[in-house]
């Protein structure tokens, strides 16, 4: 299955193909703004912009063989970083292995079903092995296309402390000066998490979020759900298609954005109520982590 069209932002899309077009186009990029507005699939929109074998004033031309590996996440020349569960029970070259293998598979369940919400409930990073990938690859020859292209999306959850100085200073000098004709393009929901010396070697753009209008119609074409939950699904978010998407249902189960919803009404019922027999029965429906400071 192939990336849904980018939805709105025609002006950033606008401003991106002319930057392309006059070979201006800065080599590393910082694409900031709200949760779920958009921000990986317009960096996956510049990446497939820049491997294009034709491409057009106003963006790729979207016949050619690049555009149509791009859209469908197998070109060799885009490389797709994003936060990733720590896997157990491995460490040192058995991790970086590990998560390689993790993205692997992450990408090939967004080939069969490209739409994901932007909320997850499970711990995520991109970790040290994900950084001592990426670094590595940098360095070799890009297979097809005139250079690569990296994309880390969600950056603010790079987990540094795992790094030793060495390692990170060699990832801010990618950032500085990406090897070759390669890009780096980062996204972020909250930039100000970023490293200082990140921030400094991107140039970052602000992605709005979208309209309402564009979202109802997004909902009505791509998903399955009916009339009056996407409804209430675009009431509910605030200009982002992944946050409409959490409130959606995945499958036979509530959308995480949902269910987040319902637990917090619960919490302020109980609150109101201010029955500590409550507070504690309720706690006990939760993990630990979540569980902690409900018991008055």
């Amino acid at each position: 299955m192939s990336l849904h069209p980018v939805v709105g932002h025609e002006d950033f899309l606008s401003s991106m193909a002319r930057a392309h077009e006059r070979t201006s186009l800065p080599s590393s990029l910082l694409l900031h703004g709200p949760r779920g507005v958009g921000k990986q699939r317009l960096a996956l929109w510049i990446a497939q912009l820049t491997i294009c074998e034709r491409p057009a004033a106003d963006g790729p031309c979207g016949k050619c063989g690049a555009c149509r590996m791009a859209v469908k996440l197998e070109h060799p020349d885009v490389h797709w970083y994003f936060p990733l569960a720590r896997p157990k029970g491995v460490a040192g070259d058995r991790l970086v292995t590990a998560l390689e293998d993790a993205r692997m598979q992450a990408l090939e369940d967004l080939r069969a079903e490209p739409l994901y919400a932007s909320h997850t409930a499970d711990v995520r990073g991109l970790y040290f092995g994900i950084t001592k990938t990426i670094r590595r690859q940098a360095h070799l020859r890009p297979n097809m296309a005139p250079g690569q292209v990296f994309i880390i999306g969600n950056a603010e959850l790079l987990v540094p402390q795992e790094a030793s100085p060495e390692a990170a200073n060699a990832l801010l000098k990618l950032l500085e000066e990406p090897p070759g004709t390669s890009r780096f393009i980062l996204t972020s929901s909250e930039p100000g998490r970023l490293l200082p010396t990140i921030l400094s070697r991107t140039v970052a753009l602000h992605v709005a979020p979208l309209g309402t209008d564009l979202i109802d119609i997004f909902l009505s074409q791509q998903t399955d759900a009916d009339r009056e939950t996407t409804k209430w699904a675009c009431e509910l978010s605030q200009g982002s298609i992944g946050r409409a998407l959490g409130f959606l249902p995945d499958g036979q189960e509530e959308g995480p954005l949902e269910s987040l919803r319902r637990q917090a009404l619960a919490l302020i019922e109980v609150a109101l109520v201010q029955d500590p027999g409550q507070g504690y029965e309720l706690s006990l429906s939760y993990p630990s982590a979540g569980a902690r400071s409900l018991i008055p």
